[in-house]
C-alpha cells in the first residue's frame, strides 16, 4: 500500500506544481497587461485599441478559472499536511466521462465508485482506469478529497 500511496502523492505533487506555475504565469501576464495597457493605449493602432480590452478580459477569465482549479490542489496540499490519503472500498458503477476519438477508439475516465459504507457515489480521477477497472467489481482506492485524484490498491 505504501507504493500505491507514493504513486498517488507523486502524481498529485507533479500536478500541483504544474498548476501553481501555470497560475503564476497567467496572473503575472494579466497583471502586466493591466498595468501596461493604459500606458501604451495612446500609441496603439485603432484596431488594437478595440481588440485589447477583449484580450484583457480573456486573460482575467483564464486567470480566474486556473486559480479556481488550483485552489482544489491547494486544499489537498493542506489536507496532506495533517492527513494521509483516504482509503475506501467501493464498486465501480460506470464512468462519468466517455470520449470517442476520430479513429473510433473510446476512452473512459473518471470511474464512478459506489461506497456502500457511506452510501455515497464518488467520481475519481484515475489514469488509465478503463484498462484496469471492470464495471461491477469491488476495489480498494486511495484518493484525495478535493481533486479526486486516486489510485486503486491491487
Amino acid at each position: 500500500m505504501a507504493e500505491i500511496e507514493k504513486v498517488l502523492l507523486d502524481r498529485f505533487y507533479q500536478e500541483y506544481w504544474i498548476f501553481l506555475i501555470l497560475f503564476i504565469l497567467i496572473a503575472l501576464t494579466t497583471a502586466a497587461f493591466i498595468i501596461f495597457y493604459p500606458i501604451k493605449f495612446n500609441k496603439m493602432a485603432r484596431r488594437f485599441k478595440i481588440a485589447m480590452p477583449f484580450v484583457g478580459l480573456l486573460l482575467a477569465v483564464l486567470c480566474f478559472f486556473v486559480g479556481k482549479l488550483f485552489l482544489k490542489y491547494h486544499d489537498d496540499y493542506v489536507f496532506l499536511a495533517t492527513n494521509t490519503p483516504i482509503h475506501v472500498t467501493g464498486e465501480v458503477m460506470g464512468y462519468s466521462n466517455v470520449v470517442s476519438h476520430d479513429d473510433l477508439t473510446v476512452t473512459k475516465s473518471w470511474p464512478i465508485i459506489y461506497v456502500s459504507e457511506t452510501d455515497v457515489q464518488i467520481s475519481l480521477n484515475i489514469i488509465h482506469s478503463e484498462e484496469r477497472l471492470v464495471v461491477g467489481q469491488v476495489y480498494d482506492f486511495l484518493y484525495l478529497p478535493n481533486t479526486q485524484i486516486a489510485e486503486f490498491v491491487d
